[in-house]
């Protein structure tokens, strides 16, 4: 896949914040492509940079640096272009949250929530009428329940009202941050299952982010591991679980629980904790864990570079 042929393109994206006049890299530099109907997973430890990365896609974070370019659009200029072409491009990017509980307005009926972005975007009342009907039975609710308030659903009914909310307005891309991981994990494959049958249905592109590497595998086409704002791995989903080469991406394969005990391979535990943003290391981010580390790692800051077809690695000593 090309740049040139994908639905959204990402180039050295920064977010940096300041604390007290300290910058904070949450995102530093950060690069990848997502063709239309396809998945990226976006994987790693909490703070990694994964949701702040998701949030400045739809304008939620300010990138600070880079370009964010939906076909052919460059995101980070969208305060700038006219009303109608902000409301057009913000029509096609959707998000799903990571709290169904948080997500919702509890003050405001499923009708109530479904209603607005329609109305926004111009749907007349009976167009909007029908189209919450339709949704709701996409998503696996009924019609019937349209007047009722968040707390009368359960935590999977409430992620399948973001998952509609979402759908309403005819998205090509939707976020998914952390779509499933509040939810007990029965809940979490039906939301997966839901999440790929629109996918199919609609062609519909997804960033999903996740910490939980076993529920990406099920739903990504390629992966990208984050390790302190940078993307330290990228491959199909094959590739990173058959054969991963960053020695984080090899960390974080081998802590996935095994639920045969007698099946259980050999953990690789890494040494000590993940450096703060505040202070992030010279060199490679991971050299202070890392277990191949040499000279050049503490002083100089590896490239993400192709090893094989779609398959790249910031790393010194493959």
């Amino acid at each position: 896949m090309t740049a040139s042929g994908a639905l959204l393109t990402v180039n050295d994206l920064k977010v940096h914040f300041n604390l007290k006049a300290l910058p904070i890299r949450a995102v530093d530099g950060v690069s990848f492509d997502l063709a239309r109907g396809e998945t990226l997973g976006i994987v790693g430890e909490s703070g990694c940079g994964k949701t702040t990365t998701g949030m400045s896609i739809v304008n939620l974070v300010q990138a600070t640096g880079g370009d964010i370019i939906f076909d052919g659009v460059d995101l980070t200029a969208l305060q700038s272009l006219p009303r109608s072409k902000q409301l057009e491009l913000r029509r096609r990017i959707q998000v799903v949250f990571q709290d169904p509980y948080s997500s919702l307005n509890p003050r405001k009926t499923l009708t109530q929530t479904l209603d607005k972005p329609l109305q926004i975007h111009g749907f007349t009342a009976p167009e909007r009428k029908d189209r919450i009907a339709y949704l709701l039975e996409k998503v696996g609710l009924s019609p019937r329940h349209a007047d009722r308030y968040p707390h009368e659903f359960s935590g999977g009914q409430r992620q399948r009202i973001g998952i509609a909310r979402a759908l309403s307005v005819g998205p090509e891309l939707i976020i998914c941050d952390e779509a499933v991981s509040a939810l007990d994990v029965s809940i979490q494959a039906q939301i997966i299952n839901l999440l790929l049958d629109l996918q199919e249905e609609f062609n519909l592109s997804y960033l999903f982010i996740s910490h939980d590497l076993a529920v990406v595998e099920h739903v990504a086409d390629r992966i990208a591991v984050m390790y302190l704002g940078k993307i330290v791995e990228i491959a199909t989903y094959q590739a990173l679980f058959s054969d991963p080469k960053h020695p984080y991406t090899q960390a974080l394969l081998s802590a996935i629980p095994v639920p045969d005990p007698r099946s259980r391979g050999s953990r690789i535990v890494l040494q000590g904790d993940v450096s703060s943003p505040l202070n992030a290391p010279s060199g490679c981010p991971f050299h202070t864990r890392c277990v191949r580390k040499s000279a050049v790692c503490q002083s100089v800051a590896p490239s993400l570079t192709a090893i094989a077809e779609g398959h790249s690695v910031s790393c010194h000593n493959l």
